[in-house]
This record gives C-alpha cells, sequence and structure tokens, in this order.
C-alpha cells in the first residue's frame, strides 16, 4: 500500500534545497552523500496540536562549509520556501542552527483528504500471521468500534454511506463526496488539542509505510496499539452526535473523517501486518 508520508516528502523538500545551496558552496564526497533524502533525519515533534518536524541538517553541513550552522539554516530556509510544492511547510530557524517545519493547515487538510479518499477505494488481502504473543483484542475492538459510529452516523444522517449492512468496509461516502477539514481558506477545522491525537498516529504510520522494508512486526503492532488508544480517547473527548451533529454538521463529519481513516488503517494493520481479522462488529 503506498500512503502520502509527510517525513518523506519534508525530506524530498530538504534533499533540493541542499542541492540549491551546493551550488553556491565548496562541497565534497561527503556533502553529496548527505543530500540523498533518505538520509536527512527528521523527528517528529510530540505535540497534539500541530504537525511539526525538527532536523538538525545545518550543523551538520556547517562542518563543510565556511558559514555558520544558522546561516546555512536560514540559506535553507529560503530555498524550501521558493520551492512549488503540494505540501507546504512554515520553516522556524533556532539560533543553535535547528530547524523546525510546521505543517500548515491547509497541506494537513490536503492530506488528510488523500488518506480519505484512499480509504474508499483500497483493496487490501490478509497478510501472513504473525508470532506475537500480544493481546490483540483492544486493537481489533477499536476497529469494530469505529465500523459501528460509521454505521450509527450513517442511521443519524450524519454521513450516507453505500448499503452498510451490506458490505464489509471500507464503505463508499456517498454524502459528504470530499470532507470539510477547512473553515475558511486556511484554518482546520479542529476545537480540541484529542483530535490531533489520531493524526500524529496517521502520520507515523504513513512515515512507517514509506520505509516499510525497515518496520519490524513488533513496531506495527506499536503503532496499531496507538492509534487504537488515540482513536478510542477521541471518541470519549470529541462528541459527534446530539447537539454537535444539528448545530455544527460540518465538525461532526470532519470527526467522522477521522474515524474513517482509523477504522482503515487499524484494518489494514491487523490483517496485513498483524494477520488477524478485523471485525466489524465484536
Amino acid at each position: 500500500m503506498k500512503f502520502p508520508s509527510i517525513k518523506s516528502q519534508l525530506q524530498q523538500q530538504v534533499s533540493a534545497a541542499m542541492l540549491v545551496l551546493k551550488q553556491t558552496q565548496t562541497s565534497n564526497e561527503t556533502i553529496r552523500e548527505l543530500i540523498e533524502p533518505d538520509r536527512i533525519r527528521l523527528y517528529q515533534i510530540g505535540n497534539f496540536t500541530a504537525v511539526c518536524y525538527r532536523c538538525a541538517i545545518a550543523l551538520g553541513l556547517a562542518r563543510h562549509y565556511r558559514l555558520s550552522a544558522m546561516e546555512i539554516a536560514c540559506q535553507l530556509r529560503d530555498a524550501i520556501a521558493a520551492q512549488s510544492v503540494e505540501f507546504q511547510f512554515a520553516v522556524r530557524v533556532e539560533a543553535s542552527g535547528w530547524m523546525e517545519f510546521h505543517l500548515r493547515d491547509r497541506a494537513i487538510a490536503l492530506w488528510l483528504e488523500q488518506l480519505f479518499a484512499q480509504h474508499q477505494t483500497e483493496q487490501f488481502d490478509s497478510g501472513e500471521k504473525q508470532e506475537i504473543s500480544a493481546n490483540l483484542f483492544p486493537i481489533q475492538y477499536a476497529h469494530s468500534r469505529c465500523c459501528s459510529l460509521l454505521r450509527l452516523a450513517n442511521r443519524e444522517g450524519a454521513i450516507l454511506l453505500d448499503r452498510p449492512q451490506e458490505y464489509s468496509p471500507p464503505w463508499i461516502w456517498l454524502d459528504p463526496i470530499s470532507i470539510p477539514w477547512l473553515k475558511g481558506e486556511d484554518t482546520l477545522r479542529f476545537e480540541q488539542a484529542v483530535e490531533w491525537q489520531p493524526i500524529s498516529r496517521f502520520l507515523a504510520i504513513a512515515d512507517a509505510i514509506a520505509s516499510e522494508t525497515k518496520t519490524s512486526p513488533t513496531q506495527w503492532l506499536k503503532l496499531a496499539t496507538d492509534l487504537s488508544n488515540a482513536i478510542l480517547e477521541f471518541e470519549r473527548s470529541c462528541r459527534i452526535f446530539g447537539d454537535v451533529r444539528r448545530k455544527n454538521p460540518e465538525l461532526a463529519q470532519v470527526r467522522l473523517g477521522l474515524v474513517a481513516i482509523a477504522q482503515f488503517l487499524l484494518g489494514w494493520l491487523l490483517q496485513q501486518k498483524l494477520g488477524i481479522a478485523a471485525p466489524v462488529e465484536l
């Protein structure tokens, strides 16, 4: 399965910026190796109110160029800002030379919509059973809970699904066709910090898929466990039905969109990576 990885996209943007820098500075063989996207180390910040990565590449480059780490970071920042790319970042440079990359709200909405669109079309078979001694029932429960919420939303009229009682997910959304992630032009519709928790888990899973050959069964289990915990905490904290559905239907649809993406990823992890059934009901 191919999922859009924000980390991979950012690695490519930083690599392209480093090529711009290389054109104006003396370099050597080591620099050429550093420019390779998969050698650029990015660290997702454990922050549930934004999508943010940190990078120390400028500190490494300062050993090879006659510039300070901060000067290099500023030049990389300007080169990234000049790129015409799908996922736009706001770049902050620290005095130490560390760089922070904050994904803009519009880009997050675009990425979530890509995940949502893929969940409606992707089909996958069960993988091989993995020798994992952990209890997988909590992950299966989270998956079935997502399915129950989507079916309830269909019955309540918050969304319209294509024959949810007759087919296993993914169910095609007839209405809305796309999720109203943004209010206005550039602001995400989320209202609580807990709404960012499943998004953070989506990011981690997408990044793991991008480097799938390096991801072990134990790591897939942790990703699935983290997502199941996050989506259940999200459900406990964020109302979807009742007054929210009546007074703010777009917010209800956004929250259901997160549930749909979580259901799809949990199903894929259970069946494809952990080799166990992803039940619709328990």
